[in-house]
């Protein structure tokens, strides 16, 4: 690119306050550094960046890189061998953190979201080892740590101990010579413990003289007594300040070793600052992202310069598709320099990486190069007038374009003979225009007016000029030359009318009906620019009308939609109560016949233990009376106030007890309560169990439930929960289950403790209480059965 065309159209003040975004001085380097590219895919890849860049900020407008520095030439120091100070080597630590932590925050974004700079996050390396050795060598506000090495923690150590020691040696002083001080305080000079001593006593103190006020009247003496400890402290000082400098050899010979990896990082994190500070600076002038083409085409909708402060009237042009060339012609203060700066500058900014302060929608085709004429630039050292000046801005022009350049020309053929003038500036259209270059053109002269109106490809444009107040409006009209509109000007400035009205008979006839004629076609496009207005109006207001109708047509859908959705939930639910109901009541008549299936067994045993007895009072067992010593365990023994018949497991002599076996019961009681039992009375006990069996084997119990280990009471009432409960744990006991979930949620716990009362006092139940984390808390009671 042109660099001269590049500051005429003032891009280095735009990447001046590109630059004050930027967190440091690598990144401020490249900001400053920017230059457009005709590389494609280059821009493509600039404005990508950019885009990431502010999509970040979007979600974390808090992210930077932190406490980063340009470490590379400390980093090139000590890859030569040089020794770099604390406070360097603590700069190199907080890069290295940087580093850390924007390569951690890049990783965890999305790569297809952020492509551009996860990449460039995915080659800074973290240098875990390099920094853990700075670390624990160097505080953060660059001073060398006493864990730096055993050997500095030693000596660090002994230096604070001797200085206790000479401190409270020092301390004795004050008290013992408090009259010959001139203040009770310890100080130092030249690095050693000293006492201020008034002069006219210094001889009351023996010792070394260090130093002397400005007055004169006090004295810093070193006493002889504590020589020796000063002479010991600058000793281990002196060590200190070896052991220090072997450390930070050492830790410069490891930053050495990581050069590369360090120049890489700042590399890195340089671009992922520039590509931040773009994002700023494009929100800072809602900017946005050019659509980039393959074609040689300039798109611009409501572009704004970025230099100019204060209300700026954007600016919509096309070149490039209907037209490849555009002359903009009006009176001087309208507006047609800053048409062409805005135009050149925004081609540069984009082809830069740069957002442009536009409307969405803008486009910057394949421009390949931008060059611009623009102001006056003669100089009398260099004998160059204001057209040759120009003439010699366009030679270097035509000896370095290219097709698909942009060229930008103020006041073309300006400075010379207006007839000659204007010939040369037809010409360098055409010439321009033939070899495919995008041109925009200022100039005054009618000629160019009538040229770009006839000629193919190259179209009249003009700054619109109020008539009535006299004042530019700064707006580009398409499609219409511009009048000069000098002599209503004069006017209006006050220049005397009738000078005024001699210079308009001065005009000739022709001239006279030109500017007529660009009157009317000026007024005729502009009633025809307020019908359109009008027209656009009327559709707005039918386009809205049309969406209010859409939008209440909608609401009134959703409306309905609410409506059959509510009616759908209601009939639901009045349902899903139905089905409970209908639940309970199965609950209930399986509880009732399960009641009436125990009731039934209960009457057949105690039907049996009645016949049992029966047969036991008819048959009159012989009793054998015996003595307490005749019973052996494996005897059949008769209990006689329980008229049971049982086998003697053990016999206590002693205590005159014996522990009988009676079915499946084990019994405790006296010997003297027992008779040895006839054949007869065991033949009764096995008819009795016989008919027992006999019994039972007629009883069949209904088949076990399939039932699930949890019950869900979620929901019902607490009249259906004791049902609901009761037919489970009968279930679940049938079933055959150790355990159950009771699920009553948490809600007011009038539910939960419906359950527990009914669970206390429950003759299945062995013991419950509330689940714990897992198990669903304190919503949930689990159940041993």
């Amino acid at each position: 690119m042109d660099r001269k065309s590049l500051e005429v159209l003032e891009l280095p003040k735009v990447l001046k306050q590109l630059a004050d975004y930027t967190a440091f001085s690598a990144s401020r380097e490249l900001a400053l550094a920017l230059s457009p590219s005709s590389d494609r895919s280059m821009v493509e890849r600039w404005q990508e960046l950019t885009a990431e860049g502010v999509a970040l900020l979007g979600t974390r407008p808090d992210f930077s890189i932190r406490g980063a520095e340009d470490i590379r030439p400390l980093v090139d120091r000590a890859e030569r061998g040089g020794l770099l100070e604390v406070g360097q080597l603590a700069a190199i630590a907080r890069t290295i953190e940087s580093g850390q932590f924007v390569g951690n925050t890049l990783v965890q974004l999305n790569t297809d979201r952020y492509p551009e700079l996860c990449a460039f996050g995915s080659a800074i390396s973290p240098l875990r080892d390099l920094h853990r050795t700075l670390r624990s060598a160097i505080s953060d506000d660059g001073q060398i740590l006493d864990s730096a090495s055993p050997e500095l923690h030693r000596l660090r150590s002994e230096i604070r101990t001797a200085q206790l020691r000479i401190q409270e040696r020092l301390q004795s002083y004050l008290n013992t010579h408090r009259s010959a001080l001139q203040d009770a305080i310890i100080t130092m000079r030249d690095d050693r413990y000293v006492l201020p001593v008034r002069a006219d006593a210094r001889n009351q103190l023996p010792g070394i003289v260090h130093d002397q006020s400005a007055s004169g009247a006090t004295v810093f003496i070193e006493p002889l007594a504590v020589v020796e400890l000063n002479n010991a402290i600058r000793t281990l000082q002196i060590q200190e300040r070896h052991e220090i400098e072997r450390i930070l050899t050492e830790l410069s010979r490891q930053v050495g070793h990581e050069a590369a990896a360090l120049q890489r990082n700042v590399i890195s994190l340089a671009a992922i600052d520039l590509a931040l500070a773009k994002a700023r600076y494009a929100v800072a002038h809602n900017a946005v992202r050019p659509i980039l083409m393959d074609e040689t085409v300039i798109e611009l909708r409501e572009a704004r310069h970025p230099l100019l402060r204060g209300t700026v009237v954007p600016l919509t042009l096309s070149l490039g598709r209907e037209w490849t060339q555009i002359v903009i012609t009006g009176p001087n203060t309208g507006g047609k320099t800053v048409a062409l700066r805005t135009v050149g500058l925004l081609t540069a900014m984009a082809l830069s990486g740069l957002h442009i302060p536009a409307a969405e929608g803008s486009v910057i085709g394949a421009i390949g190069g931008v060059w611009a004429d623009i102001g006056d630039e003669q100089s009398i050292e260099q004998s160059l007038s204001t057209f040759s000046s120009h003439l010699t801005t366009i030679i270097r022009m035509l000896q370095g374009l290219q097709t698909g350049d942009l060229v930008v020309l103020d006041e073309l053929g300006a400075g010379t003979d207006p007839v000659e003038g204007s010939a040369l500036a037809r010409a360098v259209l055409s010439h321009l225009q033939q070899h495919g270059v995008l041109t925009l053109a200022t100039t005054h002269y009618a000629e160019l007016k009538a040229y770009a109106q006839v000629t193919p490809g190259i179209q009249n444009a003009s700054m619109e000029f109020n008539v009535e107040t006299l004042s530019p409006t700064y707006r580009l009209q398409m499609g219409l030359p511009g009048r000069s509109n000098a002599l209503a000007i004069a006017i209006q400035l006050g220049l005397p009318v009738a000078i005024v009205h001699q210079a308009t008979a001065l005009l000739t006839p022709q001239e006279l009906e030109i500017d007529s004629l660009l009157a009317q076609i000026i007024r005729d496009r502009q009633e025809a620019e307020r019908a359109r207005s009008e027209e656009q109006r009327l559709e707005r207001q039918a386009a809205a009308i049309v969406q209010q109708l859409k939008r209440e047509h909608q609401e009134w859908e959703r409306d309905r939609e609410d409506r059959l959705a509510s009616l759908i939930r209601q009939e639901e639910t009045e349902l899903e109560h139905l089905r409970r109901e209908l639940n309970s009541l199965r609950q209930r008549a399986q509880s009732l016949a399960a009641r009436q299936e125990v009731q039934h067994l209960q009457e057949e045993s105690a039907a049996i233990l009645r016949e049992i007895l029966e047969q036991h009072q008819h048959r009159q067992p012989q009793k054998v009376h015996s003595r307490q010593e005749d019973f052996t365990p494996g005897d059949f023994v008769t209990i006689g106030r329980l008229q049971q018949t049982g086998k003697v497991l053990r016999v206590d002599r002693d205590h005159g007890v014996g522990e009988i076996q009676v079915g499946n019961l084990t019994i405790r009681t006296r010997l003297s309560d027992l008779t040895r039992a006839r054949r007869a009375d065991t033949t009764q006990r096995n008819d009795a169990l016989e008919v027992w069996q006999r019994r039972e084997r007629s009883v069949t119990l209904p088949p076990s439930p399939d039932v699930h280990t949890e019950l869900d009471l979620r929901g019902c009432r607490v009249a259906e929960v004791k049902n609901s409960l009761e037919q489970f744990l009968n279930d679940a006991v049938r079933a055959g289950l150790p355990s159950a979930r009771i699920i009553h949620g948490r809600g007011s716990g009038a539910v939960r403790q419906v359950v527990h009362e009914h669970l206390t006092s429950h003759p299945l139940v062995r013991s419950f209480r509330l689940g714990v984390a897992g198990e669903g808390g304190d919503g949930v009671t689990i159940v041993s059965l």
